[in-house]
């Protein structure tokens, strides 16, 4: 990328990152959420963690996760202990691959981000250095333009913003 300088303007063509969407989001959603929550950080954990909360009075104790759910609803089906067993276990496996799948969507599969922008640079006091980009939105003129697009595996989704930046000293 090479960012260029046409009069006033400063121009950044499209360049590309690989961003990762997806598995930064899923880091983010288990070690900076649900770990600080004091829940596990991986889909599959936390999916067995969660429906470890389910719980079945089962005489004078209790049973949790899916053996709370085979004797919550075995006997009101008319069928044994151990009828919903392989069920819940396979759906709770489902479930989990599922949701990080969800994450693996929004992964590209090369260069996922791609930005582009333009602005006239503004020397403000008359230094002959630019102490802003683009001009107060304001004025409406000069305002910086910027162009992104996201290509996850879902998908290209694209969007633009105008935008300006102004050096503040201390």
């Amino acid at each position: 990328m090479k960012a260029t300088l046409s009069g006033s303007e400063l121009q950044i063509p499209s360049h590309g990152f690989t961003w990762r969407l997806g598995t930064a989001a899923r880091t983010a959603l288990g070690q900076a959420n649900l770990v600080a929550r004091g829940a596990p950080p991986t889909p599959a954990a936390f999916v067995s963690a969660l429906f470890a909360l389910a719980r079945h009075a089962d005489g004078g104790s209790f049973v949790t996760g899916c053996s709370a759910l085979d004797a919550t609803i075995c006997a009101d089906v008319g069928e044994g202990r151990g009828c919903m067993a392989r069920a819940c276990s396979d759906g709770l496996g489902t479930l989990a691959r599922r949701l990080d799948a969800g994450f693996g969507q929004l992964d590209g599969d090369d260069l996922d981000l791609l930005l582009a922008g333009s602005a006239l640079l503004a020397d403000t006091d008359n230094d002959r250095k630019a102490e802003a980009i683009g001009r107060p939105a304001r004025s409406g003129e000069g305002v910086g333009q910027w162009s992104a697009e996201l290509r996850t595996r879902a998908g290209v989704t694209s969007s633009s913003s105008s935008w300006t930046a102004e050096r503040i000293l201390p």
